[in-house]
C-alpha cells in the first residue's frame, strides 16, 4: 500500500527540522520526503503492507515526536502518472 503523508510542526525550529530529517533518513518505508511551502511542512511518500501496519508505525513515528503538531495521511488508490525524467526545455 502507498500513502502520502503530510507533517505540520507545532513550532518550527532548526532543531525540529534536523531531527525529523534524521528520522526520515533512517526510515526505509519513507521513499521520498520533501520540505515544502504552505500549510504543511513536509510531504512524504510511504509504503507499507497494510493499514493496520501504518496505524501502528505512524503512531510510533509521529506521535512520539513533540515537535509534530499534526500528521495527515492519504491512501493512494491508483497512480494516474509517474515520471522521473525532467523535461529538457521549459
Amino acid at each position: 500500500m502507498r500513502l502520502i503523508v503530510t507533517i505540520t510542526f507545532a513550532k518550527e525550529s532548526t532543531e525540529a527540522y534536523e531531527a525529523l530529517e534524521q528520522q526520515i533518513k533512517q526510515a526505509p518505508r519513507i521513499l521520498q520526503a520533501y520540505h515544502v511551502a504552505g500549510a504543511e511542512d513536509y510531504v512524504m511518500f510511504v509504503v507499507g503492507p497494510s493499514l493496520q501496519w501504518y496505524g501502528t508505525w505512524s503512531r510510533q513515528a509521529f506521535m512520539t515526536n513533540p515537535a509534530i503538531h499534526r500528521y495527515d495521511s492519504r491512501v493512494v488508490w491508483s497512480c494516474a502518472k509517474f515520471e522521473t525524467a525532467i523535461p529538457m526545455a521549459f
